[in-house]
């Protein structure tokens, strides 16, 4: 298995995520220079990660503000550490014309199953 925060934190200055498992990579690109090798960019990537989290966001917590303000209720005013624990992420990540997207991205965790698909253009930095 790979640390994949310290991997993403290397190559990618990301430490959005956090834990232990497999990284297969299958790209190519083409290109001198960093914009046109990110553009010509092409292939897979497959993340199995276990035992992790995704930093920055605790989506538990959101799930408890939402709940309580639909119900008229305020919360204790007690934040806890903005990240997501999980017990199996996986996604496969596809790559083409700097965009990277995933149709089948999934976390796991005793109280949440999460289900996930999206892009990003890695060249331009937006995201849907």
């Amino acid at each position: 298995g790979v640390k994949v925060q310290p991997l993403l934190k290397d190559v990618a200055d990301n430490d959005k995520l956090e834990g232990t498992g497999n990284i297969d990579v299958n790209v190519k690109g083409k290109g001198l220079a960093s914009t046109a090798m990110k553009k010509n960019l092409s292939g897979t990537v497959k993340i199995n990660s276990a035992d992790g989290a995704v930093n920055g966001i605790n989506v538990a917590q959101m799930i408890r503000e939402n709940y309580a303000r639909f119900k008229g209720q305020s919360l204790d005013g007690q934040q806890g550490p903005q990240k997501t624990d999980f017990s199996a992420m996986k996604a496969t990540l596809n790559l083409a014309n700097g965009v990277v997207s995933t149709k089948d991205m999934t976390a796991e965790s005793p109280l949440l199953r999460i289900q996930g698909e999206g892009s990003a253009n890695y060249v331009n930095e937006t995201a849907d």
